[in-house]
C-alpha cells in the first residue's frame, strides 16, 4: 500500500506543505520512502509529529533538505529532544523563518510538554 501511496504523493509537483505523523515505536520503515518522495517536492512548510524518533536514516535524509521556511517537530513520549539543530541547521539559516521544536513525555502520570525552541523570524 505504502508504494502506491508515494507513486500518487510524487505525482504532486507543486506540493509545499507537507504534514508527517506516525505512531509506532520504529517508524523510520514507513518514514523513509514517504521522506523520499518528499525531498523531490519544492516544501517550504514541513511538519514532523513522531512517537518516539524517526530515525537515523531519516535524520541523515532531513539533514540535505533544503528550502524549508516553517518548520515544526514534535517527538511525543520521548526523552529525545529533536535531532534538528545538530546538522540541518546550516542548510535551513538561509530559507528558514519560523522553527518550533517540542518534546512531550510521561512521568508519574502526567503529560509533560517541553518547548525547545519557539522562534519566528519576520521579513521586512
Amino acid at each position: 500500500m505504502a508504494q502506491e501511496i508515494t507513486a500518487a504523493l510524487s505525482l504532486c509537483t507543486n506540493l509545499v506543505s507537507a504534514t508527517w505523523e506516525d505512531s509506532d515505536r520504529a517508524p523510520e520503515a514507513v518514514f523513509i520512502p514517504f521522506l523520499g518522495v518528499l525531498m523531490t517536492l519544492p516544501l517550504k512548510d514541513f511538519i514532523i509529529f513522531t512517537s518516539h524518533d524517526v530515525g537515523d536514516r531519516a535524520w541523515t535524509l532531513l539533514n540535505s533538505m533544503t528550502g524549508i521556511r516553517r518548520l515544526s517537530i514534535w517527538a511525543m513520549q520521548s526523552d529525545k529532544l529533536p535531532r534538528v539543530l545538530q546538522d540541518w541547521a546550516a542548510q535551513l539559516g538561509p530559507t528558514l523563518r519560523y522553527l518550533y521544536l517540542g518534546v512531550s513525555f510521561f512521568h508519574e502520570g502526567f503529560l509533560w510538554h517541553a518547548y525547545y525552541s519557539s522562534c519566528q523570524y519576520r521579513v521586512v
